[in-house]
């Protein structure tokens, strides 16, 4: 993918944004994709005294010592087809092998007994670990994998205790990375053998042990 693009509804300077095997460049900034360790993809409503007048796409991506933003901005209906099209050719191209890349690491630190984080959850062979912060003061609370429950809403991902209706918090796409890698480590864990999975290590530890 190298091509001028067009970053709002009406007509201004072009970006190039170039999408190769090594390289994501856009905006006169570039990043190694074998470095990206964080991804975030978001549309939100653009407001005018509180009237919605728009969409503004925005792709996030980072290493740990550059960061990417691809932003777009429709007004008033006009270029919508064109920037989801856009994005959708973007996410074609990027997401699967970037997902992977991040996503295989935390798999492995999960079986190994270690810990993940993303935002102000950690997730561990226990379950996640949520973490709230007040003007005062900082509680944690684990919840464990059977207690869990999680949904995807529009602009966040909501994690909450089965038993506990008060235990609950919000990640949001446009402030929290890697929220669907976050998803897909859930779904691994609780849907599929995952679980299973990160307690192996552990038994075959306690059978030597004995």
């Amino acid at each position: 993918m190298n091509e001028a693009v067009r970053t709002n509804s009406f007509k201004g300077k072009d970006k190039t944004l170039l999408i190769n095997g090594e390289l994501i460049r856009f905006n006169d900034k570039e990043i190694e994709r074998r470095k990206v360790s964080g991804i975030r993809y978001w549309i939100s409503a653009i407001e005018f005294y509180k009237f919605t007048v728009g969409r503004k796409y925005h792709i996030g991506l980072r290493t740990e010592n550059v960061q990417i933003d691809i932003i777009f901005k429709s007004y008033f209906g006009f270029g919508n087809a064109y920037f989801t099209d856009l994005c959708g050719r973007i996410v074609d191209e990027i997401w699967e092998s970037i997902i992977s890349q991040i996503m295989n690491p935390a798999v492995d630190l999960l079986i190994a007994g270690e810990e993940v984080q993303f935002g102000h959850c950690t997730l561990s062979k226990d379950g996640v670990l949520i973490t709230k912060n007040n003007t005062i003061t900082k509680k944690q609370s684990l919840v464990s994998w059977a207690d869990l429950n999680y949904q995807k809403n529009y602009d966040r991902l909501t994690l909450n205790s089965k038993s506990d209706h008060k235990l609950w918090t919000n990640l949001y796409f446009r402030e929290s990375w890697n929220i669907e890698i976050l998803m897909a480590l859930l779904d691994w864990i609780t849907m599929e053998d995952g679980l299973k999975e990160i307690h192996k290590k552990e038994n075959n530890s306690n059978q030597h042990g004995t």
